[in-house]
């Protein structure tokens, strides 16, 4: 699992905070045509996809396109390979023939394996022994896909293999879709990360009471080295007794080209998340509240600022800078990410 890496801001440290938080477990798969879809190619050498697994998940079942959905003539084999090491991932291959065809849904033929636990890492699906009647379909426009909630992302690379064996997709593609190789999925539920502070970027324990009635923003600084996935977003709660303003946390990426904290070069930014709190229903976490994003929001290498504003008199904040106040916090950062 990736984290983010901070630049500490030792006036602001306790403001706001990052978390990541389990995605649940539900069988998916991860490429599907439309039922009845024809293929358009006679190609018998691999053909792969690309994806990059963020998150553990169970592979459970291998497939292939099946041209009009009719069965298969000759034979077809779905291979996921290892992106890391050009080296398929054992266990994970399976034929498909005449005689034993797999079960179809939409354009797919779906066969199950010993399931097969893929760590985060960078992988593709392929298939190969696509003919005349078994035809791939290129370029797959219709091609549906999914995610599992954010526990794996579709890159839309492609691959395949120059001399038309079945053996690794070396050549990479213009990038789209083959209908080609598919699988199903489900994604193995995290650990209850989201209540650990070593998965908080910025980490603030409790008890802690407020020190400052600012209602201006408040931002903090950070660079990701490495794309890391985010779901949750934090704001730090006085006291821990629910917020008595509304306080508003906002995501930013700075286009500055990665210089923190220097305030000529930071000349604006987009928003890439918001959420606003309010009470007490947000899970509390040591001294801060956090709240779920609607989905895992991936943070390409980048210069960034996580922001709050919203604080004042009856909602005071933590701020290091005032006065020699000491917080207690700790920062977390993913080991370089």
């Amino acid at each position: 699992m990736q984290r983010l890496t901070y630049l500490p801001s030792a006036a602001l440290a306790a403001v706001c905070l990052f978390a990541l938080q389990p995605q649940s477990a539900r069988a998916e798969i991860a490429y599907l045509w439309p039922a009845g879809q024809a293929g358009a190619q006679a190609y018998s050498g691999s053909i792969g996809m690309d994806f990059v697994v963020n998150q553990p998940i169970d592979v459970t079942s291998l497939g292939v396109f099946d041209h009009l959905g009719d069965g298969i003539s000759g034979t077809l084999t779905a291979t996921i390979w290892d992106l890391g090491t050009s080296a398929a991932v054992p266990g994970a291959t399976m034929t498909f023939t005449s005689g034993d065809p797999g079960t179809l849904v939409g354009s797919a033929r779906l066969k199950p394996i010993t399931p097969i636990t893929l760590p985060p890492g960078s992988y593709s699906i392929a298939s190969s022994g696509h003919g005349d009647p078994d035809f791939d379909f290129n370029p797959a426009t219709t091609t549906t896909t999914n995610n599992g909630g954010g526990a794996i992302t579709i890159t839309l690379g492609r691959r395949y293999r120059g001399d038309a064996t079945g053996g690794f997709p070396a050549t990479v593609d213009a990038t789209g879709f083959y209908g080609g190789g598919t699988f199903e999925f489900s994604a193995i539920p995290l650990p209850p990360a989201f209540f650990n502070g070593d998965l908080v970027s910025y980490q603030v324990q409790a008890p802690q009471a407020g020190v400052q009635d600012f209602g201006g923003s408040l931002g903090m600084d950070f660079v990701v080295n490495e794309p890391v996935y985010i779901s949750a977003l934090g704001a730090f709660d006085a006291d821990q007794d629910g917020f008595n303003l509304p306080i508003t946390v906002d995501l930013f990426v700075r286009n500055d080209g990665g210089t923190p904290n220097d305030p000529a070069d930071d000349t604006g930014g987009a928003n890439l998340a918001s959420h606003t709190f309010s009470g007490s229903g947000d899970a509390l976490v040591g001294g801060s509240r956090f709240a779920p994003l609607d989905s895992r929001l991936r943070l390409e290498p980048g210069a960034y600022t996580i922001n709050a504003s919203g604080y004042g008199a009856t909602e005071l904040l933590a701020n290091s800078g005032v006065g020699g106040f000491a917080i207690t916090r700790r920062t977390t950062d993913g080991a370089g990410a």
